[in-house]
């Protein structure tokens, strides 16, 4: 599955739609990557799809949190309801125990808008498990603050 770590959002959703991996397991996989690495524990990423710009940012923080602000431009995207990425990330969220907020902050086209969405949060994901040559140990300001 380590090919799976440096996949783009499109690989991982057609992976997960013909069941070759679940979102569970993926989820786990990364929270793996997280202990493993030393990471820097969240991650701020803006993702731009032509006229469509949206923001994630994750703490990979034991507690479970979405903020999520999309209002896509059509209620589906072919058979792929809007709706849809909302439950997918609330899922994420939950059984990650993550936090993670999510802003679509501009677009017309829902395809474009659903992507940039996905790949902000699947590149600020990447960066938040991935690992700094620098960190050792799992950076914290807890008890120094």
């Amino acid at each position: 599955m380590t090919d799976l770590a440096f996949a783009g959002a499109a690989e991982l959703a057609r992976r997960i739609k013909n069941k070759e991996v679940g979102c569970v397991e993926l989820l786990t996989y990364y929270l793996e990557r997280v202990d493993r690495f030393n990471p820097d524990l969240n991650a701020i990423v803006v993702d731009i799809r032509d006229e469509a710009l949206a923001r994630a940012v994750f703490d990979v923080s034991g507690r479970a949190h979405l903020e999520f602000d999309a209002d896509f431009s059509r209620s589906s995207v072919g058979d792929f309801s809007t709706e849809m990425v909302r439950e997918f990330f609330g899922a994420l969220v939950h059984h990650g125990r993550v936090t993670l907020h999510v802003a679509l902050l501009s677009g017309v086209n829902a395809h474009h808008q659903v992507e940039a969405v996905f790949k902000a949060a699947a590149r600020a994901l990447r960066q938040a498990v991935a690992m700094d040559e620098r960190v050792s140990g799992v950076p914290s300001t807890k008890g120094s603050l």
